[in-house]
C-alpha cells in the first residue's frame, strides 16, 4: 500500500461519521398510560415518545421464500433493490428485481461460483474458485475483466476507492484488484497469513474484517495498519460477511444455522436463526429487510424487518403500526384493563415499555344514565343546569379523606383569568392522582395522571380528541393516593365560555 493511500485512509478514519464507528444507541420509548376508551368511539392515535437512539427496522420476522434458487452461495443487493446471487452448482450469476422477477442469468463458464459483490460504480464481481479467477461484469451482465493469479477465491470486498480485495481460501492471502481493471490481468498480494479466509468486508473507516472458517473467528485488520486482532469468536464455519450503515458486521454462521451481528465494539448478537439451513450470506434492502442465501433449502429467503413489535393482539377494532408504533382505530369490544408490552428496535438493541388499555361499555344517551355511569347513583346531584355556573351540588365522597381536596365546579375558559380551567385545590399535595372528565353522554373527554393545576389542566379541550368541548354539564372522577390508600372523589362541573 502506498504512503499516500495510508494517509488518506487515516484521514477518513478521523472524519468519519460517528454513527458508523460507534453504532446506534438503544431506543428508549414510553407511552402515555393507562388509556381508557369507549366502544364505538374513534380514539386519538396514540404514538410513543423516544428519548433514546433512533428507531430503525431491526426486528426480523421468521423468513419466508423469496425465490427458489439452486445452491445459492452468495447474495448482494443494489440501490434499486435488485438482488444478485450465484448458483454454486451451475456457475450462474443471476439478477432479480425487488419483486422476484428474473432480470438476467449469466453463466460464468464453469461450476462453483462463490461470492457476488457490487462495487460503488455498479460493477458486478464474481469469485470463481474452479477456474481460480475473478470475473468482472457491468450492470447489464457483460464481461469486462478476468482477473487471475488467485488460487481459491471466495470473499470479495471493496474500499472507498472501489479497489477489490479477495480472500484466497487455499493460500491464506488477501489479493488486491485495482478499480478500473479491464481485460485480463493478474491480482497482486495485499495481505498474507490468514487461516482459511472465507468472507471479507471493509467498513467505512477502512477496517478490514475476515472470517476464518476453520478457526470460527472474525479477524480485524485496523485501517491504515497491518495490526490484526480477533474481533469476534464462537462461530461454526463462518461464511460470507456483510455490513450495515451503522458499522455492524453480519456473519453467515453456517454451522449454527444463524445470521449474527457484530457491533462496532465486538458484541455478537444472533439476529435470525429460525427457518435457516446452512446460510451462506445475508444482505439488506433499502427498507432494512433481511435477505439470506440459504444453501440448505435452495432458496433466497426474506425476513421482513419492523421498527416496533407488540406482545399480543390489541382489543378488537384497534390496530398497531409496526413502522411507527402508533395505536389507532375504534374499539368494538369491552375488555378489562390489560397491559401490553411494546418494543422498539434498532441495530444497537431494543427497549420495551408497558401500555395498559381499558375498553368500557358504549356510552348511554340520557343524562340520568350518564350520571349513574359516572357515579353509580343519581341521588347526590340536583339542580343541573347548562344556563348557569351557579349550581347546587352534593359531591360523592367515597372516602372520608377525600375532603382534603376542593373542586371548583365553574369552568369558564374565556381568558379573563377567572375560572379559566378546572381548579382542584390541594391536588398538588397528591401527585399520584388521576382525573377523568365525562360528558353527558357518558363519553370520556379528558383523562390524565398527575393533574397539577398548571401544566396538566382541563381548560375545555379534550386531551383525547384534542377538540374544544361544548358548553354544558360534565362529570369528574378524581382518584389519588394518600397514606398508601387510594381515595376517590366524584362530582360534576359546568363549562361555559361567556
Amino acid at each position: 500500500m502506498t504512503s499516500k493511500k495510508i494517509l488518506l485512509l487515516i484521514f477518513i478514519v478521523i472524519i468519519i461519521n460517528n454513527a458508523g464507528v460507534h453504532g446506534q444507541n438503544t431506543p428508549a420509548i414510553n407511552y402515555s398510560t393507562p388509556q381508557i376508551y369507549a366502544i364505538g368511539s374513534v380514539i386519538t392515535p396514540l404514538s410513543p415518545t423516544n428519548t433514546g437512539g433512533t428507531v430503525y427496522p431491526a426486528n426480523y420476522s421468521t423468513p419466508s421464500n423469496f425465490v427458489s434458487y439452486t445452491t445459492p452461495f452468495s447474495i448482494a443487493i443494489d440501490g434499486a433493490n435488485n438482488i444478485y446471487t450465484t448458483n454454486n452448482a451451475s456457475g450462474d450469476l443471476t439478477k432479480f428485481n425487488a419483486a422476484g422477477k428474473l432480470l438476467f442469468t449469466v453463466n460464468t463458464g464453469n461450476a462453483q461460483a462463490s461470492e457476488v459483490a457490487l462495487d460503488g460504480l455498479g460493477n458486478i464481481y464474481v469469485s470463481q474458485f474452479t477456474t481460480n479467477s475473478i470475473l468482472k461484469y457491468n450492470t447489464a451482465g457483460t464481461l469486462l475483466a478476468t482477473i487471475t493469479g488467485i488460487n481459491d477465491p471466495y470473499g470479495i470486498a471493496f474500499d472507498v476507492y472501489n479497489n477489490a480485495y479477495i480472500a484466497d481460501y487455499y493460500t491464506g492471502d488477501i489479493f488486491e484488484i485495482m478499480a478500473g481493471t479491464t481485460g485480463t490481468t493478474v491480482a497482486s498480494v495485499y495481505l498474507t497469513g490468514f487461516n482459511k479466509p472465507y468472507g471479507i468486508i471493509i467498513d467505512k473507516t477502512g477496517n478490514i474484517y475476515v472470517s476464518e472458517q476453520s478457526a470460527g473467528v472474525i479477524i480485524k485488520v485496523a485501517a491504515g495498519t497491518l495490526t490484526r486482532t480477533t474481533f469476534a469468536s464462537g462461530f461454526n464455519g463462518p461464511r460470507h460477511l456483510n455490513k450495515d450503515l451503522f458499522g455492524n458486521i453480519y456473519v453467515a454462521d453456517y454451522g449454527n444455522n444463524a445470521i449474527k451481528r457484530i457491533s462496532p465494539t465486538g458484541v455478537v448478537t444472533t439476529v435470525l436463526s429460525a427457518g435457516l439451513n446452512s446460510p451462506r450470506q445475508a444482505a439488506f434492502d433499502s427498507s432494512g429487510n433481511l435477505f439470506i442465501a440459504d444453501y440448505g433449502t435452495n432458496t433466497l429467503l426474506i425476513a421482513p424487518a419492523t421498527n416496533y413489535s407488540i406482545n399480543a393482539p390489541l382489543p378488537a377494532g384497534l390496530s398497531f403500526n409496526t413502522s411507527t408504533g402508533q395505536v389507532s382505530g375504534t374499539p368494538t369490544a369491552v375488555i378489562a384493563a390489560k397491559t401490553f408490552t411494546i418494543s422498539a428496535y434498532n441495530t444497537g438493541g431494543s427497549s420495551s415499555t408497558p401500555l395498559t388499555i381499558t375498553v368500557q361499555s358504549a356510552p348511554v344517551p340520557n343524562i340520568t344514565n350518564a350520571i349513574a355511569y359516572a357515579f353509580g347513583t343519581t341521588s347526590n346531584v340536583s339542580n343541573i343546569s347548562d344556563e348557569t355556573a351557579s349550581v347546587v351540588i352534593k359531591s360523592v365522597t367515597n372516602n372520608a379523606d377525600a375532603g382534603r381536596i376542593v373542586v371548583h365546579q365553574a369552568v369558564s375558559p374565556n381568558g379573563d383569568g377567572i375560572n379559566d380551567f378546572l381548579l382542584i385545590e390541594g391536588i398538588e399535595d397528591y401527585p399520584d392522582n388521576k382525573v377523568t372528565i365525562i360528558n353527558r353522554k357518558g363519553v370520556i373527554v379528558y383523562s390524565v395522571n398527575g393533574y397539577n393545576n398548571s401544566s396538566k389542566v382541563f381548560d375545555g379541550h379534550s386531551n383525547i380528541s384534542r377538540l374544544l368541548q361544548p358548553s354544558g354539564t360534565y362529570f369528574y372522577i378524581i382518584e389519588y393516593t394518600a397514606n398508601e390508600k387510594v381515595l376517590r372523589k366524584t362530582g360534576y362541573l359546568i363549562l361555559k365560555y361567556s
